[in-house]
């Protein structure tokens, strides 16, 4: 039993092919066969004939960065709807932001002091 192949299964049009996957291309080895390069992939992958860097990798993940970043002081000491006028954004934005970073609303005590402080600071004309 040298080169034979031991299946319980159909045979496979890329049974004949098998030496070839991971030498030529996937396109190669579909355009001899009569079949597609996602056939060829596939075989590959399942009879394990693929070299690690043919196989596809996860995705690392990555964090997305979001536009309310740069104003996270913001959030929780001004309304929703100032804030996302001020970025640029929609109200919801900015309250699912608020909620998935676990930032309480701005209540109105923490309003009015907040109003309090910026009409105390004097600006330059």
């Amino acid at each position: 039993m040298s080169e034979q192949i031991r299946k319980r299964g159909r045979t496979s049009v890329l049974d004949q092919f098998r030496n070839e996957i991971g030498i030529l291309s996937h396109e190669e080895i579909a355009k001899k066969a009569g079949c597609s390069p996602a056939n060829v992939y596939m075989y590959g992958r399942r009879h394990g004939l693929l070299k690690s860097e043919q196989v596809v990798k996860e995705r690392e993940s990555v964090r997305r960065t979001s536009v309310l970043d740069d104003v996270a002081w913001m959030v929780g000491r001004f309304t929703d709807a100032f804030v996302a006028r001020a970025v640029g954004c929609t109200a919801a934005n900015v309250s699912i932001y608020r909620k998935k970073y676990g930032i309480p609303c701005a209540s109105p005590e923490v309003l009015a002091a907040t109003k309090a402080a910026v009409q105390g600071i004097a600006l330059a004309a």
